[in-house]
């Protein structure tokens, strides 16, 4: 069977996680704009993400709402040293996501009263997280994924979700990176390795179908 949007994004199986929308990560003065980072992709991506959300919503399907938190209680030496340590950014000396502060708060996006909210303290949202018990309880095994950055948090969570018998489902319009490379280059190796890449488009189409529609006559997903 051809791959659908009506086959890869079944109402009852599905649910939305944002991951990282946080002024840090998006807004332009927080560190990531501050450290050099390209985020022209980001605020459209946002926008997306927020209607993603109210599609989302509309169908009744379970949206959980992803963020970091640095603190001294989860800041170990070796992930204060991760990566090229002031190449993009220097947790060590410029923090970013601490507990409390500005750049911790959500970027636009609010959660909603009955939505989930997890705290994670590393890339993936899986990691030392109430995520997968969240997904499991609510019998939801396909993981649509928004929000920043495609290449790096967004990344990870999808790895880990297919690790742990998830199909991950990449939003491609909906997230974003601190390049127009890095984003392209997520994208790529998502369709690859790990799942479906769709749109919002894609999403609404899918979950605006009547119950009784058959997958075999919905369109294919977009391939972008």
């Amino acid at each position: 069977m051809s791959l659908t949007v009506a086959n890869v994004l079944p109402v009852s199986r599905c649910a939305l996680v944002v991951v990282d929308v946080q002024n840090d990560y998006c807004d332009p003065d927080g560190a990531l704009a501050q450290a050099g980072g390209d985020m022209s992709d980001v605020a459209p991506a946002v926008d997306a993400a927020a209607a993603l959300l109210d599609v989302a919503r509309a169908a009744g399907i379970p949206c959980l709402h992803v963020r970091t938190e640095h603190s001294d209680w989860t800041d170990t030496p070796e992930w204060l040293a991760r990566g090229d340590a002031g190449n993009l950014l220097d947790p060590r000396h410029h923090p970013i996501v601490r507990q409390g502060s500005w750049g911790a708060q959500p970027y636009r996006i609010s959660a909603a009263g009955d939505e989930r909210v997890i705290v994670k303290h590393r890339y993936s949202g899986f990691a030392y997280t109430s995520l997968e018990l969240s997904l499991r309880a609510r019998g939801r095994h396909v993981v649509l994924l928004a929000g920043v950055t495609s290449d790096l948090c967004v990344r990870a969570t999808g790895f880990d979700a297919l690790a742990r018998g998830f199909q991950p489902v990449l939003v491609a319009d909906a997230t974003a990176a601190t390049s127009r490379a890095r984003h392209d280059g997520a994208v790529n190796e998502f369709r690859s390795y790990l799942g479906p890449v769709v749109t919002v488009a894609d999403v609404r189409a899918a979950w605006s179908r009547p119950a009784t529609e058959s997958a075999a006559s919905a369109e294919p997903v977009a391939r972008i």
